[in-house]
């Protein structure tokens, strides 16, 4: 049996919902009213939300998203979208409006904050337009070089306020490293360098510095510098050159900061290791001369790595044995950094202040001194000397008082020693026996 068409309803009109409505890709209509919208209330952030939202339906932010701060920011001129439109300018209400002025320039810093303003309040209202924002900076970072001059430099102004007032993060300044051509040519260091010189004067250098430690950019430094001048002094150089002699201060003290960190590091997993006393102070030697640590800084740490390596006992009572034994074992580590008289005080200072700062090692400093004494770490001069007028204030009537059995022990030797020399040179002294005459024939 042959079967017929199925029935149908007749008149009957199938409603598409409203989210599977496909339009056409139209971002110069979005632009035309969004530039309306922006001439009339660009400084006025509660009218241009108003109307915002007054013409929802037609700004579609989802789809163009990226359209959007090419136009707040970059002036619809297509930087944002990383394709510059050659001829075009900024629309007179943009941050690019501003043009490169300096950032400390009042028109243009007016302008400018704006816009920044405007930026802010869409994030808070619109969450899901800060990724599309990280796009549009990549996009900058990544086409700037094919830019005019003077594009070049209102983008990095741009970036550079971006940071400062925390609207982007620092790694979104990593694209940067991704084009080896702009890193070998020096554009990259020239547009970082402008970066930086717009956060210290949109914030202060505290800013910058968190800003590159927060996004992991402060040990990645040097690869910003062309090969030729991809070095440490290469970086200060180019730095202090371009008036950022305090950013270039606040690095170097930064890296020796770290560096001394992972010095230190090193030396506890080898004397946990149980390396020879031999090939510890070796690789010291090293990593010293690597990090270009001062006599002082490398005998104090050499003193912390040492305690550091103490995997210490949960009961207090415990430490200061702990710390004595400790010491005892690895004191000969110490004496090849402990170099001469000065050295020895600044070790005995160390001490005080060590055992002032851990009061379960406060009844040890007696026991520590003996001990790098014993081994020849430090000597009585030096001991005397801090008793008379070398110590710190920091708790130093009670460890005079500790060390005041030391003391007399060593002035008892010291005088012992001078009743032996002084009975040493009578001898010398004493006139020689005439010699016998010889006998007569």
């Amino acid at each position: 049996m042959q079967k017929g068409p199925k029935p149908t309803l007749a008149g009957v009109n199938t409603r598409v919902r409203k989210r599977n409505i496909v339009h056409a890709f139209a971002p110069d209509q979005f632009k035309s009213i969004l530039r309306d919208i922006v001439s009339r209330t660009h400084s006025n952030t509660d009218e241009f939300f108003r109307e915002i939202s007054q013409k929802e339906e037609q700004l579609d932010f989802h789809r163009y998203s990226t359209q959007f701060f090419d136009l707040l920011l970059c002036g619809g001129c297509g930087a944002g979208e990383g394709k510059l439109q050659q001829g075009t300018s900024p629309h007179s209400f943009s941050f690019f409006a501003a043009g490169p002025a300096s950032v400390t320039d009042p028109t243009a810093r007016g302008i400018r904050n704006e816009y920044i303003e405007l930026v802010k309040q869409s994030l808070r209202r619109k969450p899901f337009l800060d990724a599309p924002l990280d796009q549009v900076v990549s996009n900058l970072l990544e086409a700037f070089v094919s830019f005019p001059e003077d594009f070049q430099r209102m983008t990095s102004i741009l970036i550079g306020t971006l940071l400062a007032r925390k609207v982007i993060p620092g790694k979104d300044l990593a694209p940067l490293l991704g084009n080896a051509n702009t890193i070998t040519s020096g554009a990259a260091l020239r547009m970082l360098t402008e970066i930086f010189q717009t956060v210290l004067q949109e914030s202060n250098l505290a800013t910058l510095m968190q800003l590159l430690l927060d996004s992991g950019l402060l040990p990645r430094l040097l690869f910003f510098m062309p090969p030729a001048k991809q070095s440490q002094e290469g970086f200060e150089q180019h730095f202090t050159q371009a008036g950022m002699s305090e950013f270039v201060e606040q690095v170097r003290r930064r890296q020796s900061r770290d560096l001394t960190a992972q010095t230190k590091a090193t030396l506890i997993d080898l004397i946990r290791q149980g390396k020879p006393v031999e090939e510890i102070v070796t690789r010291m030697q090293s990593l010293r001369h690597e990090g270009q640590m001062d006599d002082t800084q490398t005998m104090f740490l050499v003193w912390d790595a040492i305690l550091g390596a103490i995997e210490w006992s949960s009961r207090s009572q415990q430490v200061a044995e702990q710390a004595q034994r400790q010491l005892t074992q690895w004191a000969p580590l110490l004496k090849p950094f402990v170099v001469n008289e000065r050295a020895q005080a600044d070790m005995m200072v160390r001490l005080q202040n060590h055992c002032y700062d851990d009061a379960r090692c406060v009844k040890s400093f007696l026991p520590f001194v003996r001990i790098l004494y014993d081994a020849d770490v430090i000597e009585e001069d030096a001991i005397m000397y801090w008793y008379r007028t070398g110590s710190s204030l920091r708790g130093r009537s009670v460890f005079q008082t500790q060390l005041e059995p030391m003391i007399k022990w060593l002035e008892t030797a010291e005088e012992e020693d001078d009743d032996d020399d002084d009975e040493g040179e009578e001898e010398e002294e004493a006139p020689a026996k005439p010699a016998s005459k010889p006998a007569a024939k």
